[in-house]
């Protein structure tokens, strides 16, 4: 999981340091989708979005995790929420899910 965990712990900490910042929330989902903490990963994902509705990288990573978990019909909502947001495939982050693809949501 290379530097993941160390960046979640620091992330933890600017979050305890400045909870209304929301990007910190969205950087917390993208990690928890990495080390496979799924469920983790959506409340961060959901409390960022909350704080920074205009923000095409929440929706971004939301849709990554609702794939992952089969809620494609959701994910195509949230990419496309993402797009709407001036996302492009030129600027949208390249997560390594491989790992986590066959991961279901309990």
């Amino acid at each position: 999981l290379g530097n993941f965990s160390t960046a979640h712990a620091s992330l933890a900490k600017a979050k305890s340091a400045d909870p209304s910042y929301g990007m910190t929330y969205i950087y917390l989902g993208a990690t928890s989708i990495i080390s496979e903490n799924l469920v983790e990963a959506e409340k961060y994902l959901d409390r960022g979005i909350n704080l920074l509705p205009n923000q095409a990288t929440g929706y971004f990573w939301r849709a990554s995790l609702k794939s992952l978990t089969g809620n494609d019909e959701e994910a195509c909502l949230d990419l496309k929420k993402a797009q709407d947001l001036g996302m492009t495939e030129d600027h949208m982050p390249q997560p390594s899910l491989s790992h986590v693809s066959n991961h279901k949501k309990n």
